[in-house]
């Protein structure tokens, strides 16, 4: 993470994080980061499948294969409970600019022939989450019985969560050490790309 460490720390101290773990964010932003996390996430499915065909190893490809399904049923479940749980409609919209930007960079990596490069455009959406929720799950106030985004960390705080992001963590490793350093700095700019992305996409939020 070395190279990405000031996007990295910028995206995890950002003010709606902040909100997050004070339970202070507003409806309207809660309602804009839930519509379009929808959006983001049904292609972050098809991702996570990509990346499982492109795997050259049978546990790599059950990994991705996993996220997958963490999008799709955790992921989902989370957001219709921490909606209902908050009273919040949630309604069919069309992704902002962070969203498609996002979207967009995470589609060009995974057309790459590298991989690896691939790998890096879609792996902090997982490994920022899952600090993010082991962050969340250690400030005080986050474990009283009234704090309003349970649903939220007790699906990214999970220690399965966090298992599941070492393993994320463990392959880009190990991909990494099988290409050339030129190969290995081009994916190391995709995931600092990606960790910006990550920022914008709080931020359209926390504007909202």
């Amino acid at each position: 993470m070395e190279h990405s460490a000031p996007d990295w720390e910028r995206a995890l101290t950002h003010p709606f994080v902040d909100g997050l773990a004070a339970g202070s964010l507003r409806p309207a932003q809660v309602r804009c980061y839930l519509e379009q996390d929808r959006l983001y996430l049904a292609g972050y499915v098809r991702v996570c499948r990509a990346l499982a065909k492109r795997a050259e190893e049978i546990r790599d490809s059950e990994l991705f294969e996993e996220s997958a399904r963490l999008s799709e049923e955790g992921e989902a479940g989370m957001q219709a409970a921490l909606a209902s749980s908050l009273g919040l409609d949630l309604r069919d919209s069309s992704p902002l600019p962070a969203t498609t930007e996002y979207m967009r960079r995470e589609q060009e990596a995974l057309e790459d022939r590298s991989r690896l490069v691939a790998l890096a455009g879609a792996a902090p959406c997982n490994l920022l989450y899952a600090e993010t929720g082991r962050r969340l799950r250690a400030v005080p106030g986050t474990d009283r019985p009234d704090y309003p985004f349970r649903a939220w960390l007790d699906l990214y705080g999970d220690d399965a969560v966090q298992r599941l992001a070492e393993r994320w963590v463990e392959i880009l490793n190990r991909w990494a050490g099988t290409v050339t350093p030129a190969e290995q700095d081009r994916a190391l700019d995709v995931f600092a790309a990606a960790v910006r992305c990550e920022t914008a996409f709080w931020d359209q939020a926390w504007r909202a």
